[in-house]
């Protein structure tokens, strides 16, 4: 049996590289790019801080040695809040088929993104391969963190953005294309637009098969995935957004020589960090289950001081957590708080019904575990004598010995939660409103003590789109709840700092195969400062 429980960590401590470092400047949102002659440039921000309040430099640096050493640093262009100037914050670098290399890059967030708001997305073109370059040009490109420059087989240039469209006050993804080399861009299609998620930071990858897929950020969080769509007629129109089989912000895609897509992002469902995932982006769809700790994963006291959780005090979950034929058993004394993450239902109108049959062990007054569904005000305490559905009043408590194998049922509908146990309903109570927006998930917390086992779980929402979901597992099938995450998903750094800032990656391929991945993270960095990394990943450790 495969004893790992979470995914896999890769140790990169002698494969990464320092790209660029300053330590009274915050560098960070790097986006990088191999010419045919075999330099690399690396375009990022160079800020005071993570958002700007004096200073932001859309900064250029090459390398001549595949992204061990970085060196002519030349400034792009630059912001000052004291001339009254708007601050940058992405930049995209892109090389196009007739040799020309372009930069683009937003300003403010607050100024462009809404749809009531004006354009703010610039250009800059180099005909030498980035020796030189033009003064900023203005796109007309409305909207926020766009997409590289895409360039189909036709000529037509494709770029994704982003705003908040006034009809439903959610950011939606729209691209916008260029028929004369990029010098006027017009509206082509909304990507992903609904009055529940939030979609933006789309990267849009023409496919091998000939489709376009646009892979994008869900701003939601709360355990949602990324969404993809895909285009069939080069971005005209596009299929509804599905669940990728992985969360992150800021995906950044390409296809890989065997077919393979690779996305590098910023993960945010399970255990916070740089990540990666490989496989099949038309086929390898839908939510996926993650693990996640009950405590900050990357904070700890120590006496009166909030420090980093270092590698060397991450606790060793392959003991909290054991499989065996027919069961899962999560021990909280072991590691405190070990959840596994649902998706949540969309609002107070969806149906929802958690199954699951379980027993806990632990000491009288105790809890062992809990289920938590946002929204719908679902929050149930699991102990040996009882279970709690909480806040609440005292008739939402009721007394049951929880200590032998139980089938429990949660069922929520028309504002009414009911809890059975072996089929005997035991706890009713009406919900009035939506609850807090949170993670939805099964497992234990931070405090609870004892045992929970756990033989099955069968979770089902109908939502009042057409996004419905459901998930089911058991102990007997020997996998995991989050055994797609074991499997599928790379951890390629983890930011030790108690208050950690990367994850907008880009990667290149490199000639004798490897992936040069580039980040930037806070991690040893002075309070308020950043650094531009690079790591070098083998294909075969995906």
């Amino acid at each position: 049996m495969n004893h790992r429980v979470r995914a896999k960590s890769l140790d990169q401590s002698e494969r990464q590289v320092m790209i660029y470092r300053d330590d009274r400047i915050f560098a960070k949102n790097p986006d990088v790019v191999l010419l045919p002659s075999g330099k690399m440039l690396c375009v990022f921000n160079e800020t005071d801080y993570h958002w700007p309040t004096e200073f932001s430099r859309i900064k250029l640096l090459e390398s001549t040695d595949y992204g061990k050493s970085w060196n002519n640093f030349r400034i792009i262009d630059e912001a000052y809040s004291s001339r009254g100037e708007e601050r940058w914050v992405t930049p995209r670098i892109s090389r196009l088929s007739d040799g020309r290399l372009v930069i683009i890059c937003d300003h403010d967030d607050f100024h462009h993104c809404h749809e009531s708001q004006p354009p703010g997305i610039y250009a800059w073109w180099s005909e030498d391969e980035g020796r030189t370059w033009s003064s900023r040009m203005p796109t007309g490109i409305p909207g926020i963190e766009p997409d590289r420059v895409r360039e189909l087989n036709n000529g037509v240039l494709l770029v994704g953005s982003h705003y908040m469209f006034r009809d439903t006050q959610k950011l939606g993804e729209f691209v916008v294309s260029s028929l004369d080399g990029g010098k006027t861009w017009q509206v082509l299609s909304i990507v992903g637009k609904d009055r529940v998620h939030h979609f933006c930071e789309g990267a849009i990858l023409s496919l091998k098969s000939g489709r376009l897929v646009c892979i994008m950020r869900e701003n939601n969080h709360n355990n949602y995935p990324s969404y993809v769509a895909f285009s069939d007629d080069e971005g005209r129109s596009w299929s509804k957004p599905q669940p990728a089989p992985f969360s992150g912000d800021r995906p950044f895609p390409g296809q890989l020589p065997d077919g393979r897509v690779l996305v590098t992002y910023r993960n945010q469902a399970g255990i916070p960090g740089l990540y990666a995932w490989v496989g099949d982006i038309e086929s390898e769809l839908g939510y996926k289950v993650s693990l996640s700790l009950g405590q900050p994963t990357h904070r700890i006291m120590r006496g009166n001081t909030c420090e980093g959780l270092q590698k060397k005090d991450f606790p060793d979950l392959t003991k909290a957590l054991s499989l065996t034929e027919d069961r899962l058993i999560i021990d909280n004394d072991e590691v405190e708080g070990i959840r596994y993450l649902l998706l949540p239902p969309e609002s107070y109108y969806s149906r929802v019904t958690f199954r699951s049959v379980l027993k806990v062990e632990g000491k009288r007054g105790t809890f062992c575990g809990r289920v938590k569904i946002a929204r719908i005000g679902v929050d149930l305490l699991i102990g040996p004598e009882g279970l709690l559905l909480c806040p609440g009043p005292v008739d939402t408590r009721c007394s049951i010995d929880m200590s032998r194998w139980r089938d429990l049922l949660i069922e929520y509908q028309g504002g009414k939660i009911e809890v059975y146990v072996d089929g005997k309903s035991l706890i009713r109570r009406l919900v009035f409103q939506d609850t807090l927006w949170e993670r939805s998930y099964f497992g234990s917390d931070p405090g609870q003590k004892g045992k929970l086992s756990l033989r099955l779980i069968d979770y089902k929402v109908d939502n009042p789109t057409d996004h419905n979901h459901s998930y089911q597992w058991q102990a007997k099938s020997g996998r995991y709840p989050n055994q797609y995450e074991i499997d599928h998903w790379l951890e390629l750094d983890y930011n030790s700092s108690p208050y950690p800032d990367h994850g907008y990656s880009s990667w290149v391929q490199l000639p004798d195969g490897q992936i040069f991945v580039a980040d930037y993270t806070n991690e040893d960095a002075p309070p308020g400062k950043a650094y531009l990394k690079g790591y070098y990943l083998r294909v075969k450790e995906l």
